[in-house]
């Protein structure tokens, strides 16, 4: 029976440690580079004033599934924006990621086998799916990885934010 705290304590240490993230909002973002399956490539998109909203997501994750509609939904919203780019960093490769498209049509423009891209935008000790982050004129402006909610309302916001700090 004694050895139940010592347990219970590692239980609660291996807990934090693997939930734990470490907050990259306000930091400078990493250079990333990658084509997207239009053209588009990442790294001159970073160098622009534009707000890139950024999606990590891979096939076999069901929540990156699941709010793909919702995330379609935002991009219907800046259609008619060009200062946000939408860009969806698959950590599968085309064909796969192909097949998941051909069911669940994602708006996001998508960069394929991006595993090398999204682990410098990784904030935790072991990579969670979906993680959505919101980069402005070089910086973190939002980073998220809880897969849960309202995810449209939630980056709605914060692009709503950037973009309104930005014109100030």
């Amino acid at each position: 029976m004694k050895s139940m705290p010592r347990q219970l304590a590692l239980l609660f240490l291996l807990f934090a440690l693997f939930s734990s993230s470490c907050n990259i909002e306000g930091k400078d973002a990493p250079m990333l580079a990658g084509e997207t399956t239009s053209g588009i490539e990442l790294s001159d998109l970073m160098k622009t004033d534009n707000v890139i909203v950024i999606n990590v997501w891979a096939t076999w994750c069901g929540t990156c599934i699941r709010e793909i509609p919702d995330l379609n939904k935002l991009v219907g919203d800046y259609e008619e924006d060009s200062t946000v780019s939408f860009i969806g960093l698959c950590d599968d490769n085309r064909d796969k990621m192909n097949a998941i498209l051909e069911m669940h049509p994602f708006s996001y423009q998508q960069i394929p086998n991006a595993k090398k891209i999204s682990s410098k935008l990784k904030t935790r000790m072991v990579k969670t799916y979906p993680q959505h982050i919101i980069i402005h004129q070089g910086k973190v402006m939002f980073e998220n990885t809880d897969g849960g909610g309202d995810i449209y309302r939630l980056l709605k916001t914060r692009i709503q934010e950037v973009k309104m700090h930005a014109s100030q």
